[in-house]
């Protein structure tokens, strides 16, 4: 029948569209979240998630009655479009820079992809600690290591954690991975708006933002632009009796997503069979790795003029948009239910951890520290949107180098991060990784980074 052909992803994106318009209209009244500047697609993911949990979310069927859909479509939902929203990061890697200042955000992009994976790591393993210790008092059979799964879900956000988590489960039977993961992931979005924002306006009140406004514009407020408004979405490059511009570069993301697949495809033909398993797991990495390369193919053949940044930059934050309203639809009540006490402690932990670190090592950051610091507080609890979402309040029209230095830093911490990824999506095992190693990885690269930190001098003395 054709009803059932909608089913399960089509309706769920649809349900996922319906939370994420939901959400607009909220945060656009209500003056709670426009306080605290929640975005939209979290409002919705959490109304979304509270609907799928009761078992409101479905279709209604012929002779069936209403049928509800379970988490797990969603869930796959929001691993293709962080996938995909990687292939776009590559795509832009082209981006120009400020020219005069390429000093500077190197030093300031070096600074913020070592604290990123030091923190990050230091998460993880006050994670596996506070499982470890839970499974210790109560006797329970908890598997430890998903404690680790806080390092990714606050620094790397609820896509990473969901393609961690999906091999866990997939591959290696491990029972919750990613409900757990991407509970830990959508609790770091409250995190950065209830801490982060405060933070914000605690710097703006003594004067450490270099370019801080005086009030928040209702744009920001509502999260709706004024009618009047003429800001650009980015130059046409195809012209639309031929092909829409957007079209266009929809059309080059899939393509590099394509690659990737048939690179992932052939890796695990390649691999043994322990390795094979988990190599589509990595289709975001392998894909933006693709599109990097795509990108300098067209910057060689000079299709690059075709190419523009903007318009990418736009469809990045689509998928991500959707994505966060996926991720937080597709956890599951129950294993939440269940491993409830250890994620509270261990969120509470985290957040504390994270905001010491933040607070101490933006104080003696190379320049413009305070941004900086609000900056990376939303990127280590949130994502690079919650991130850049902080440093529009205290550098409303971006005139520091922080948000060009956010997006270079991902360059760095393919060197000093992107291990730990492989390691965890391997999951302790018979020989490597052990838990032990495990532990030994995150903690040698932590204080690795932290040394790296004062040897490539951005580590400066205190600065407020």
């Amino acid at each position: 029948m054709i009803e059932q052909s909608f089913m399960p992803y089509l309706i769920a994106f649809g349900w996922i569209a319906a939370m994420m318009l939901l959400g607009t209209l909220i945060r656009a009244k209500v003056r709670f979240f426009q306080k605290y500047l929640v975005p939209s697609s979290l409002i919705g993911g959490l109304i979304g998630f509270v609907l799928v949990s009761l078992g409101w979310v479905g279709i209604p069927e012929v002779g069936k009655g209403w049928t509800s859909i379970p988490p797990a479509p969603f869930g796959l939902i929001a691993f293709h479009l962080f996938s995909f929203g990687f292939v776009a990061i590559g795509l832009s890697s082209g981006a120009a820079s400020e020219s005069g200042r390429k000093k500077e955000i190197f030093s300031g992009s070096l600074w913020m992809a070592l604290l990123w994976s030091a923190v990050g790591c230091f998460q993880a393993i006050i994670g596996w600690a506070v499982f470890s210790g839970y499974n210790g008092v109560s006797g329970g059979g908890i598997f430890a290591p998903l404690g680790f799964l806080v390092g990714h879900g606050f620094a790397q956000g609820p896509g990473q954690v969901l393609a961690i988590g999906s091999v866990w489960e997939t591959k290696m039977n491990i029972s919750g991975a990613m409900s757990v993961g991407l509970t830990f992931a959508a609790v770091g979005f409250f995190v950065a708006a209830f801490l982060g924002v405060p933070l914000a306006y605690w710097g703006i009140k003594r004067g450490y933002a270099a370019n801080a406004p005086k009030e928040l514009s209702n744009d920001v407020l509502t999260g709706l632009m004024d009618p009047s408004s003429n800001v650009s979405l980015g130059r046409h490059t195809t012209h639309p009796g031929n092909m829409d511009t957007f079209a266009f570069h929809l059309a080059l993301m899939g393509l590099a997503y394509l690659l990737g697949y048939l690179f992932c495809f052939v890796l695990k033909i390649v691999f043994p069979p322990t390795l094979g398993a988990v190599t589509f797991g990595f289709i975001f990495f392998w894909g933006m790795i693709i599109a990097v390369f795509l990108r300098v193919l067209l910057n060689k053949t000079g299709v690059n003029r075709y190419f523009d940044d903007d318009v990418q930059r736009r469809l990045t934050g689509t998928t991500v948009d959707f994505m966060i309203v996926s991720v937080m639809m597709a956890v599951e009540i129950k294993t939440v239910w269940a491993y409830f006490t250890p994620i509270a402690v261990t969120v509470v932990l985290a957040t504390i951890l994270t905001f010491i670190l933040v607070l101490y090592f933006g104080r003696r950051a190379p320049h413009y520290g305070f941004e900086k610091m609000v900056a990376m507080f939303g990127y280590l609890t949130g994502t690079g949107a919650s991130g850049l979402l902080l440093l529009r309040i205290v550098d409303p029209d971006f005139k520091t180098p922080t948000a060009i230095e956010i997006g270079l830093m991902n360059f760095f911490a393919l060197f000093t991060f992107t291990h730990t990824v492989f390691m965890v999506t391997l999951a302790p095992a018979p020989g490597f990784p052990t838990i032990g190693q495990m532990v030994m990885v995150y903690a040698i690269t932590g204080v690795v980074c932290v040394v790296l930190m004062k040897v490539f001098r951005v580590w400066k003395a205190k600065q407020f």
